[in-house]
């Protein structure tokens, strides 16, 4: 888990270590006799001890491929039809895929983190909707209902560590094919059409990643997603309100000034919209070159006030300081930015003086002429 601190090993710790040590050297050799004979035993014996060895060693990707190779040897390489029956396995490729889902779902509960097994996945629900198979065929409900219980699944893991860089990365994978598919989020959307579907998964996005940071404004993944949103490229018509960012973020950085995830974030967002602001993107100044809607000229005395308001009652903060130096730029108060980052800062933050002092450096090489006129 993040954020628990790993103190000293007591004996009792280096046993069980030495016991996960063991277990995995057996893991690993069980692993290699499956893989060695993949191809000469039968299909069945080979999927039933790859298993076996999967539920406990997620991370054996080549026993994952080889299964993959085993159900499209039996789809014959032809679009996933759920109640087609599957050769030589006696069951229908519905039955097939949901075998595989709920192997990896075990795999996984051992290894949360274990990038084969939700590899593995990505893959069975791409073939089962239909993504990139060039047929035309609209997803059968089937696809439908696997790709929803995908996204309930996701939001159980994060529930138990919503910092779970690998499951919030498959969540958007996962919406990414139902908007490719035009799959609903669920069966009260009746219009599944490609824009109506896309412009339901940024709203959801929205309130998903809103909703994580409202418990824990530490997560590094739900700001993440919510910038992502805010590319111009993918969204044009922009869907991020900068004062409801602004707010949001206020309220972290002000809960807790020393965690940097916020200050990321603030610093994502002053950065594309004094961008936008000094090149005036489409000729309209203020327009975001992102997907942050359209604001009035962004007023960088304001969030500089916020600043040191934080600074005043938490002292000594970094990452405040840092703030302020790089408001400071942007105001061209180049003299007062230069004296933070040369002086303040290295001594605020020593394991990382040096730099700070690149950066002063770079700065003094950048705008010679305006220091000492600030």
């Amino acid at each position: 888990m993040h954020g628990v601190r790993r103190g000293a090993q007591a004996s009792s710790d280096l046993a069980e270590q030495r016991a996960a040590e063991e277990r995995y050297i057996r893991l690993g050799e069980e692993a290699g006799r499956v893989l060695a004979s993949r191809y000469a035993d039968d299909t069945q014996k080979f999927l039933s001890d790859s298993a076996r060895v999967l539920r406990e060693n997620p991370e054996e990707y080549s026993l994952w491929n080889r299964r993959r190779e085993i159900l499209l040897e039996a789809l014959r390489h032809r679009p996933f039809d759920p109640q087609a029956t599957l050769s030589p396995l006696p069951k229908t490729a519905a039955e097939a895929f949901e075998e595989e889902l709920a192997l990896s779902a075990q795999a996984l509960q051992s290894n949360p983190k274990a990038y084969a097994a939700w590899a593995h996945r990505v893959w069975l629900l791409r073939v089962c909707s239909g993504v990139g198979d060039h047929s035309g065929a609209r997803p059968s409900s089937y696809a439908a209902q696997a790709l929803r219980k995908e996204l309930q699944l996701c939001e159980r893991v994060l529930q138990m560590d919503d910092r779970n860089f690998l499951v919030w990365a498959h969540r958007m994978l996962i919406l990414r094919l139902m908007q490719h598919a035009a799959i609903p989020l669920n069966d009260s959307i009746e219009d599944a059409a490609s824009a109506s579907v896309a412009s339901s998964i940024r709203e959801a996005t929205l309130h998903f990643t809103l909703s994580k940071l409202l418990r824990n404004s530490s997560n590094y993944s739900a700001y993440h997603y919510r910038s992502v949103l805010g590319v111009r490229d993918v969204h044009p018509e922009g869907v991020l309100d900068l004062r409801e960012e602004l707010d949001l973020v206020h309220n972290a950085i002000f809960t807790e000034p020393n965690d940097q995830s916020a200050w990321f974030y603030l610093q994502w967002l002053l950065r594309e919209c004094t961008a936008s602001v000094s090149n005036g993107v489409g000729g309209q100044p203020g327009m975001s070159s992102t997907g942050v809607r359209p604001v009035p000229a962004l007023d960088l005395a304001d969030e500089l006030n916020l600043i040191e308001e934080l600074l005043r009652l938490t002292p000594g903060a970094r990452w405040a300081v840092h703030a302020r130096a790089n408001i400071l730029c942007h105001l061209s108060r180049h003299d007062e930015a230069l004296t933070l980052y040369r002086d303040v800062l290295p001594a605020l933050d020593p394991p990382r003086a040096g730099m700070y002092r690149d950066l002063a450096t770079k700065m003094e090489q950048r705008a010679p002429s305006t220091l000492g006129n600030s």
